[in-house]
This record gives structure tokens, C-alpha cells and sequence, in this order.
């Protein structure tokens, strides 16, 4: 598939998810190239695949509420990876092929397009095949959630390519500990956990290293399987972590909402379209719905993890195993919500607030909504986008 005609583009007409997936800013892109340069190392062993651009998109199939809370069978990863390669890697915005990861014939694509052959396991290819792998079984591309997911499958990844401050990774790791650790001393005795760890600390540590015996030991106490031990105890510190992020930034978010219902969201030279001042009003009403929703679906996962987590300290813990038995599906909604939250935050920084009085031109705001729109769409295909 390819991606955008090849021809020359300026800045001022790259489609809106073109320019979502050649932002920096963005958690749901993940540039090989400016990183590979930035680490001056190569991320994958195959200098070819050194040239992608990564990025994820939303494929939801049904609302993101009955996703989370529905019963039944549930889309496992409604978020989908993408691998970009530009035409030109110095002209990434000109346009280039798109190969999808999950996509039947994802191998002979990409032999096709770059020459690279992914068809089965050898050991040239096996550390390009897991690092694919594993960035795929992940919804989002914050640099502490590849971190947790390389780590847990003990894949050395220079620290270079993340870009992961210390300090954020330890608050990050003291707020999931703060969750746990009520649970740990309430569900299990003391003497059970000294013989399986030297201390309270050195189990809860345990714990982020799924394949350990107290990894093991919890998921077997809730009554819950063995074999989804990685899965569950990724998706609650993923929760946890987008918790984190969402709480950092709420404010902004209720700031660019209120914005949008503010007289001050309306252009300044609205007066010259008149004729599309129903058009206007529509798609700004449009727009503030989607917010809303989007973030009433975000609080209400949250509210339900501390809703779960608070009953298990009251002696209920039917609640809490449900949550941990249903946190994958949780954390995949999750990365939606929140990254395309936080993205929306940066356009608004960046497109309107910087603006004398937060004014702008009417297509500067119809650009601007069209980049939310893209943002925050829960169904998207980059064919339609970026062709």
C-alpha cells in the first residue's frame, strides 16, 4: 500500500496523520531513524528496517465502553502497527509505502518493498522478529512501557532509543508499587511471603519480572491462569501508568475543551464565511462531543480500578480478580484514550495557545479540528488518510 502520492509536498498540506506520525511529540510514533541517529547505533540488526517509521493507529470495532465493560469475545489488540517507509528518508513527508504487522501477507510486503525477508525465524532475524513482536503487543509507544515489555523479555535495547528519564521511571514504578502494596499485604501472610522473598520489598520487586515465582504466586491466588501471568501483570502497571499520564494532563485537557466552547474558539474573520457558519458551528459541536466522550471513557476505566482496588481492602475481592482478569482489555482502551488526550493537548499548545488571544484564522481552526479529528477517531485507516 502506498502511503501518499509520490510528489512534492510542502509542509502546509501533509494530510493530519501524515503529520501525526512525523511529530516527535507523539507517544504513538516511534521514529527508527531519528533515534538510530540520535543513539548512533541501529535499533534492528537489519539496517533496512532501520528506515521505518512506527506508528499506531486505533481500529476499535465497537465503542470503546462495551469494549471495556462488554462481555463475551473481545478484540484482543484494537490498536494496530504500522511500519512507514518514506520514499525518501530524507523526505519523509513526500510520501512512502505502509506495511501492517498484522496483516496476512505483512512478510511478502515487506520483502517486496524494502527486500527484506521476515518469512520465518533465523538467526539473523530472530532479535528484529521479537522486538517487532513485542512492540505490537503493546498499545501505546511510551518509552516506560517498552521499557517494562523489553525488560520482561529480557531483550537489551540501548537505553538511547527510549529516551526514558530516571527519575519519571521511579515515580511511575513508586505509584504502581503504592497500588500494590496494600494487596500484597492484605492477600497474602507474612510468613508465606518470606518463603518465597527475603521481604515485603523483594516480593513486590518480584512482581515486575513476570516470569518470577511471586509473579506466579499472585496470579495464582486470585485463582486466575498461570499462562497469562505476562499479560495481566503488564496491562495493571500499563493502567497504573496511563493513570499517571492522564493525571498530569487533565488540566490541559478541560482547558482546550473549554476553549473549544468559549466565543474565543471562534475565528476572528468568521464574518468573510458566512455562508459556512453552520458548517462551523456543526463541526466545533462535533468535535466537543468527541472530547467528552473520549475523556468521560477514560475516567470511567480509572473509576472502576480504584472503585475494584478499594473493595479488595474491604474484604470484597471479587471485584479487583475481575479487574486483573479484564485488565488487558482494559490497558488497550487505555492507550487510546490517553495518548490521543495527550495529543490533542500538544496541538493545542502548539496551534492555538501561542496565539494573540487564542484567536484564529477560519482555516487555521478547520485545520486545526481536522487534526483532532484524526486524532481521536477510534476507527482509522491510513489508506484514506494518507493516500
Amino acid at each position: 500500500m502506498t502511503l501518499a502520492k509520490k510528489t512534492k509536498r510542502t509542509r502546509k498540506n501533509i494530510s493530519p496523520l501524515l503529520e501525526k506520525i512525523l511529530s516527535d511529540r507523539s507517544n504513538v510514533v516511534f521514529n527508527v531513524p531519528k533515534k538510530a541517529r540520535r543513539a548512533n547505533a541501529g535499533f534492528f540488526d537489519n539496517p533496512r528496517l532501520n528506515k521505518a517509521i512506527i506508528f499506531k493507529y486505533p481500529n476499535f470495532e465497537m465503542d470503546i465502553a462495551d469494549f471495556v465493560s462488554g462481555d463475551g469475545a473481545r478484540q484482543e489488540r484494537p490498536v494496530e502497527t504500522c511500519l512507514y517507509f518514506p520514499y525518501d528518508s530524507n523526505l519523509p513527508q513526500d510520501g512512502g509505502h505502509g506495511v501492517y504487522l498484522r496483516e496476512s501477507d505483512f512478510a511478502a510486503k515487506l520483502r517486496y518493498f524494502i527486500g527484506v525477508d521476515l518469512e520465518s525465524v533465523t538467526p539473523e532475524n530472530a532479535r528484529d522478529l521479537e522486538l517487532l513482536g513485542l512492540i505490537d503487543d503493546i498499545p501505546s509507544l511510551d518509552p516506560f512501557l517498552m521499557r517494562v515489555k523489553f525488560d520482561e523479555a529480557d531483550v537489551e535495547v540501548d537505553g538511547e532509543f527510549l529516551g526514558l528519564d530516571k527519575v519519571e521511571e521511579l515515580s511511575i514504578k513508586g505509584i504502581i508499587t503504592r497500588d500494590v502494596f496494600p494487596i500484597i499485604t492484605k492477600a497474602f501472610p507474612e510468613t508465606v511471603i518470606k518463603r518465597k522473598s527475603r521481604s515485603l520489598a523483594d516480593f513486590i520487586n518480584g512482581l515486575w519480572n513476570s516470569q518470577s515465582s511471586e509473579a506466579a504466586m499472585f496470579i495464582e491466588a486470585f485463582g486466575l491462569d498461570k499462562s497469562q501471568s505476562n499479560r495481566i501483570l503488564t496491562a495493571w502497571k500499563g493502567v497504573a501508568y496511563y493513570e499517571y499520564k492522564y493525571a498530569e494532563n487533565i488540566k490541559k485537557s478541560t482547558d482546550m475543551i473549554r476553549w473549544l466552547q468559549s466565543k474565543d474558539s471562534e475565528p476572528y474573520d468568521l464574518a468573510m464565511f458566512g455562508h459556512l457558519k453552520d458548517l462551523y458551528q456543526m463541526n466545533r459541536k462535533a468535535t466537543i462531543d468527541q472530547m467528552k466522550t473520549l475523556t468521560a471513557s477514560t475516567v470511567s476505566i480509572f473509576k472502576n480500578y480504584r472503585d475494584c482496588h478499594a473493595k479488595f481492602l474491604e474484604n470484597k475481592p471479587d471485584s479487583f480478580r475481575k479487574f486483573l482478569q479484564n485488565a488487558n482489555e482494559n490497558f488497550w482502551a487505555l492507550g487510546f484514550c490517553v495518548n490521543a488526550l495527550d495529543h490533542c493537548n500538544y496541538l493545542f499548545e502548539s496551534e492555538v495557545a501561542d496565539k494573540p488571544g487564542m484567536k484564529l484564522r477560519y482555516d487555521q481552526f478547520e485545520a486545526f479540528l481536522g487534526k483532532i479529528k484524526i486524532t481521536i477517531e477510534r476507527n482509522i485507516n491510513p489508506e484514506t488518510h494518507l493516500s
